[in-house]
Formats: structure tokens, C-alpha cells, sequence
């Protein structure tokens, strides 16, 4: 199986860490085997991947969420990946931190939570129009009406 994102990442890390001037930065790798029907994710800091499976006939959020520092702290990081089966109808969720990092009027915080709540709401929905749930449900909460953060939300539907 294809794990070539820790090794990739060591070597980016090593290359950066002194270069980085105080800042960091956050990677994800998710490889997906159509053929053997299975998803690697390996990440460096980066926001866990959700997987919703039907694997029991039910829908079922996954979130995986390997060790991986993030990139350019110091001279050496600790990656791991993990492995999982996919079936068609399933759905891989990857997210960036703007998504649950969004105050409301009363200085709440959207969360995770949340975030998996509106995933599984808009989990029979096309991918486009599972996206423009999440973004209007978020923007809806957003007291600025403009967010602060990256917004990045890629759905990807098995099948």
C-alpha cells in the first residue's frame, strides 16, 4: 500500500524546520484503492479524516485521526497512517481547521461536533449540495458573516 506520505513528510519536515521562521504548517495524505477497496490517511497536524460507512447498513461517522506532528516545529517528526475499508455508498470527509474554529454571537466555538452533526445531516445529499449545507449551516452560525480562516471541505462519494 501506498505510504509514501511519511516518508515524503519526514523529509519535508527536515527540509523546513529551520526555514519556517516561527511558522508551521499542517498536511493530510489520504490514498484511496479502488481496486482493493481500502483508504490509507496519514497526517501532520492536519484535522482528522471522517469516513461515514454503511458497512452495517447503517450510516456510521468514522473519524481517524493518526499521530503526525505538525511540520517545521523540529528537526524530526512521529507519522503514522492508518488503514480502513471502503465500500461504494461510503463517504471520505477532509476538512481543514476553518471549519470548526467559527464563533457565533455568544463566543461559541462551532467544534467538531458540530461539524460531524452537519455531515451526517447531509449525509443523503450529493456531494455539491452536502457542501452548500455545511457552508450555509456554518455561515448561518458565523457572527461575523465572513469567515476568519481557510474554508476547505472535500467530500469524496464512493463508488
Amino acid at each position: 500500500f501506498n505510504i509514501g506520505f511519511c516518508r515524503a513528510g519526514y523529509k519535508l519536515n527536515r527540509y523546513l524546520f529551520d526555514k519556517m521562521g516561527g511558522n508551521f504548517l499542517t498536511a493530510g495524505y489520504c490514498y484511496i484503492s479502488r481496486s482493493e477497496n481500502r483508504c490509507v490517511y496519514s497526517r501532520a497536524g492536519h484535522e482528522p479524516l471522517m469516513h461515514i460507512s454503511y458497512k452495517t447498513g447503517e450510516a456510521v461517522l468514522h473519524e481517524y485521526e493518526p499521530r503526525g506532528r505538525i511540520i517545521g516545529i523540529g528537526p524530526d517528526i512521529d507519522l503514522e497512517h492508518v488503514e480502513f475499508d471502503i465500500n461504494p455508498g461510503d463517504r471520505i470527509i477532509l476538512y481543514t481547521d476553518g471549519l470548526i474554529e467559527i464563533f457565533n454571537h455568544g463566543k461559541e466555538i462551532s467544534g467538531r461536533e458540530r461539524l460531524k452533526t452537519l455531515l451526517m445531516e447531509s449525509k443523503d445529499l450529493v456531494t455539491d449540495e452536502a457542501i452548500e449545507f455545511v457552508y450555509d449551516a456554518l455561515r448561518e452560525w458565523n457572527s461575523y458573516r465572513q469567515f476568519d480562516d481557510d474554508f476547505t471541505l472535500i467530500i469524496i462519494d464512493i463508488e
